[in-house]
């Protein structure tokens, strides 16, 4: 949720972590400093990170850690600990702590930057980004005024796929990528085929999406649904530029990241010829 609270962080990108007497110390050749207003993600933090990345590129961001303070026991002085931040509540909690006890210091933070591990198997892409998802003949397609074509890499997890997504998307600045959904020929029991969409909500659906493809549709591109939003309340540094967004539509039917390939794909059938546009 964004407030006007922001706060000032540095990130140690593959920085070194080591001990003193004071506890745990960040060292980096090149720390990034820059202001965020409170958080409530991973992904959003990831994200940020990665946009404030110089060059980029083909990377993703991987373990995040935090370093703050704490009182020894009898009050004999103060430490500094590592927190690693794996979670979405990791991510409150740090805002949290780092607000209520340590307002006036840096937030610092210990990023792992990463290149995207590549195979020499690729797949053409296109993503429809906030594009309308409805029923055609032939099932569900997707539509948008702007899709976004590239080539992928086989990817073995759902953050690799929404960094490579983020990175093509027109104008990504402060964005965040939301629910992903892959456009597929599914057989149905009266042995017909038709177009369904399937929702990539982790990381074993990620690689069942390029296994299938690749043996499935090996010679047809790879269609992707890819909720593009804004991250509320980010100040972008001075020397960012926010380019166009990308074009913004709504969904014109209910549909959501619990749909898993194979579960009831004959009624859902029979359902697309009565709602045959």
């Amino acid at each position: 949720m964004a407030t006007s609270e922001f706060f000032y962080v540095v990130i140690y990108p593959n920085g070194v972590i080591r001990y003193d007497e004071k506890g745990v110390l960040f060292e980096s050749s090149a720390p990034i400093m820059f202001r965020s207003h409170s958080l409530e993600t991973l992904s959003e933090l990831k994200n940020l990170i990665l946009a404030n990345v110089s060059e980029a590129g083909r990377k993703q961001i991987g373990k995040v850690g935090y370093r703050f303070r704490s009182i020894l026991p009898g009050g004999r002085g103060f430490v500094n600990h590592l927190f690693w931040v794996t979670g979405d509540d990791y991510v409150r909690v740090m805002f949290e702590v780092h607000r209520k006890l340590m307002p006036l210091q840096v937030m610092e933070l210990y990023a792992e930057v990463r290149d995207i591990e590549v195979s020499s198997e690729f797949f053409f892409v296109v993503v429809y980004a906030n594009a309308v998802i409805r029923n055609g003949e032939n099932g569900e397609i997707f539509e948008s005024n702007a899709p976004i074509k590239f080539r992928s890499h086989r990817l073995g997890s759902l953050n690799e796929l929404k960094n490579l997504i983020w990175t093509n998307v027109s104008g990504a600045g402060f964005k965040e990528i939301g629910n992903v959904g892959y456009r597929f020929l599914s057989l149905l029991q009266d042995g017909r085929f038709v177009n369904r969409v399937v929702w990539i909500t982790g990381d074993d659906r990620v690689r069942w999406m390029f296994d299938i493809h690749r043996k499935l549709m090996p010679l047809r591109v790879m269609e992707l649904y890819a909720e593009v939003r804004d991250i509320g309340g980010y100040s972008a540094p001075s020397s960012f530029v926010l380019r166009d967004p990308p074009l913004s539509a709504t969904p014109n039917r209910s549909v959501g990241p619990g749909d898993v390939a194979g579960e009831g794909s004959s009624k859902r059938g029979k359902k697309m010829q009565k709602r045959k546009i």
